[in-house]
């Protein structure tokens, strides 16, 4: 009776030994690590600097964890792009104007992430947008950025750290934010709410063509629901006529 007894203990050790080692098994692979959002613009219409520009500072982004309730600077985390950073001159947009400077290009990876943490459920703290909105991105989604004050900053708000992947995948840049919780699916919808006709500037002795103003509307989309993330209107540019 005894050994009987003996027997059941230990069968009953085993039991439980093997049980908590399923349950630890079942909590790593519930515990894995997953994408929470990604977002890619494409680098074929860019020049060579510009998307060299992009890539450069897609990898200063590579491999940051963003802890609990962390709050993720853009310019202090990339910039400052200039030369001694390995930024080359490139076109860049400067009060809707373009021009030669270090770092033309940043944008777009600033626009990357910025898309990336709308999918991904983060909270977007501050975003500007271009004066000419670029062809990269969908009306409306764009995230400029320039030194020191124009800036780009998103918060984890989940309640485990978020990890950041950046890198160019094939000719596009790509950035995604990976985490341990639950994965939400989420869908960036844009509508172009009013188009406002480009106005003719005569007399100008040169001629140059227009562009078109918008309201633009963004909408976060998960399951059947989806709220407004931004609401944001661009000025049209007049055409030039001699």
């Amino acid at each position: 009776m005894k050994r009987h007894f003996a027997w059941l203990v230990l069968l009953s050790m085993l039991a439980l030994a093997l049980a908590a080692g399923l349950g630890l098994a079942a909590a790593r692979v519930a515990g894995r690590e997953v994408t929470l959002g990604s977002y890619g613009t494409s680098l074929r219409a860019r020049t060579r600097g510009q998307a060299h520009n992009a890539l450069r500072a897609a990898r200063s982004l590579d491999g940051l964890l963003l802890r609990p309730g962390e709050t993720l600077s853009f310019n202090k985390r990339v910039g400052p792009w200039n030369a001694e950073a390995g930024y080359r001159k490139a076109p860049a947009s400067f009060d809707g104007e373009l021009i030669r400077s270090y770092g033309g290009g940043v944008c777009q990876t600033s626009t990357t992430l910025y898309n990336a943490a709308l999918i991904a459920g983060l909270d977007v703290v501050e975003r500007h947008r271009h004066i000419r909105p670029p062809a990269y991105v969908a009306p409306g989604r764009d995230a400029a950025v320039a030194m020191p004050s124009i800036d780009l900053r998103i918060r984890n708000p989940y309640s485990y750290p978020v990890r950041l992947e950046a890198r160019g995948v094939g000719e596009s840049v790509v950035i995604a934010f990976r985490g341990r919780g639950p994965r939400r699916p989420v869908q960036l919808c844009t509508e172009v709410e009013t188009v406002a006709p480009p106005p003719t500037i005569r007399g100008a002795g040169r001629r140059s063509g227009g562009q078109p103003g918008f309201t633009a509307l963004t909408y976060r989309r998960a399951g059947q629901q989806a709220t407004l993330s931004s609401h944001l209107s661009y000025p049209p540019v007049g055409s030039l006529a001699p």
